[in-house]
């Protein structure tokens, strides 16, 4: 036996809202620093090692000058190649969905895929976190946090 739900009234049960059929992105907006990475191509992935090593040139060759004629040209050892050295970092967005919000979410009453939804904040949301690093110092979540800015800069 089922009873009315008075708090529902004619107009709610007879007429569907108007809906994008759309999750708007109104997280990252705000991720200025890993968009510019992104767009200069400057986001490499990693493939595995025990340690990532960056290499840079750290120094200009002490050699470099101008000359006439037959002048002796410098011929002194430079060393200006390096790397940096960091530890590699990981970070998760566990994304969960159960049976029942399955059954749910599906057929003709499905305006946004659940599932697909969550896996799309799960991403902003990971590109928030790497954001957040990007400016950190590597200290945060005891140490769990990529370094950022703020550990390769002085103060």
């Amino acid at each position: 036996m089922s009873f009315a739900n008075t708090s529902i009234s004619d107009i709610l049960a007879t007429t569907i809202e108007n809906r994008s059929k759309a999750v708007a992105d109104n997280v990252t907006n705000n991720n200025a620093l890993l968009d510019r990475l992104k767009s200069k191509g400057n986001i490499k992935p990693f493939s595995g090692g025990h340690k990532i090593l960056q290499e840079l040139s750290f120094a200009e060759n002490g050699n470099a000058g101008w000359y006439s004629g037959y002048d002796i040209l410098p011929t002194n050892a430079s060393d200006v190649i390096s790397a940096a050295e960091f530890s590699i970092k990981q970070a998760a967005v566990p994304v969960v969905i159960s049976g029942l919000e399955q059954l749910q979410n599906a057929g003709r009453e499905q305006f946004i895929d659940l599932m697909e939804a969550r896996l799309k904040v799960a991403e902003s949301t990971m590109s928030n976190l790497i954001t957040g690093g990007l400016y950190s110092d590597g200290t945060g979540s005891s140490g769990k946090e990529i370094d950022g800015l703020a550990a390769a800069l002085e103060e």
